[in-house]
């Protein structure tokens, strides 16, 4: 028995590689005349994905998922290896997603006439394979190119619509009277967190650091990178807004040059232990005049905003009925059938 079993998962392995091996390099979708999206772009795209998941620890090692499945801990094996067969297969229809809505700038910028020269390009090319090469990555120079044109493309779009950006001083001077708190400086502070999963191991740090053990050793030690992913335990001039609400207000309420905690976050957040070192207070906005810059700044980057607010639907209804797929995409969002 287990020799056919063996047997079975051997000629499984050679049909594949023979899939594999006849399928090449084919299109997998096709927008209008002016953009493919080839099994290369796509591979390298869920490659750089799933590379970027994990390291941030989500290991969605298919086929077999052994990795993901060992990080489920007490899971049963079959359920856990179902989730992250789920995940997987979200995040590669995700990835088709993205790919197709990159090709739809693309098009779009192609159909203004905005070209890019063939020394931008190889410019881009080459920072890019030196960039993957320090990964050991093998990417083919259709996947490379389809990644640079998009980026010099987003760049140079980006860079047309701040130019086309021209404010009158009267109108620069009302949107930063109306908005003076962007200019403001919030009050900050320099501070020593940790965050614990425990509150018992919590209360073990805060009484070695009341022992006088240093906040680096602490830190190490007691420190739960899943709540609180920092390397290390000292952060200066933070904001509120750097952390949730409730953190936030633990650390702005708590007292300087003292080990405060635990104190409780939130249901599954975790126990804060904070020390703030120094207080640092708010300053008003300067005068107009003195910020300038910083104004236009602001008021481009509200514009732009504005202008981005729903750009993919508007995209989606010049370009997604031109976009086609191969039969295996087919039924997939954003395709309209069937590449012939």
């Amino acid at each position: 028995m287990r020799l056919i079993f063996s047997s079975v998962l051997i000629i499984s392995a050679i049909m594949l590689a023979l899939l594999l091996l006849l399928r090449g390099n084919s299109e997998l979708a096709k927008i209008g005349s002016q953009v493919q999206i080839s099994d290369d772009i796509y591979d390298h795209a869920l490659d750089t994905t799933l590379l970027s998941l994990k390291t941030s620890g989500l290991k969605l090692d298919s086929p077999d998922f052994k990795a993901c499945v060992a990080d489920a801990g007490t899971s049963p094996k079959k359920q856990a290896k179902q989730a992250c067969q789920k995940q997987y297969n979200d995040i590669q229809k995700q990835v088709f997603i993205k790919l197709i809505q990159q090709g739809w700038v693309l098009a779009a910028a192609e159909k203004a006439n905005l070209t890019l020269s063939d020394k931008q390009v190889k410019s881009q090319v080459d920072a890019l394979r030196q960039q993957y090469s320090k990964n050991k990555n093998q990417v083919s120079d259709e996947a490379l190119t389809f990644e640079a044109k998009f980026n010099l493309t987003q760049s140079a779009l980006q860079q047309k619509a701040l130019l086309a950006i021209k404010p009158s001083s009267q109108q620069l001077s009302s949107f930063y009277q109306d908005n003076l708190e962007l200019f403001a400086k919030p009050p900050t502070r320099d501070i020593n967190l940790l965050v614990s999963n425990n509150r018992n191991q919590a209360a073990k740090a805060v009484n070695a650091l009341k022992a006088g053990q240093s906040w680096p050793k602490v830190f190490k030690k007691y420190n739960s990178p899943e709540l609180y992913n920092a390397q290390t335990a000292k952060a200066n001039n933070v904001a509120a807004s750097n952390f949730s609400p409730p953190l936030s207000k633990i650390i702005f309420t708590a007292p300087s040059n003292q080990v405060s905690g635990p104190k409780k976050i939130t249901a599954g957040a975790g126990w804060a232990v904070v020390e703030v070192i120094k207080i640092i207070s708010s300053e008003a906005a300067p005068a107009f005049n003195k910020n300038k810059e910083q104004a236009l700044v602001a008021y481009q980057s509200k514009i732009i905003a504005k202008n981005n607010e729903n750009y993919l639907e508007r995209l989606a209804k010049t370009w997604q009925p031109l976009t086609v797929c191969s039969e295996q995409y087919a039924s997939w969002y954003p395709c309209q059938g069937t590449k012939q």
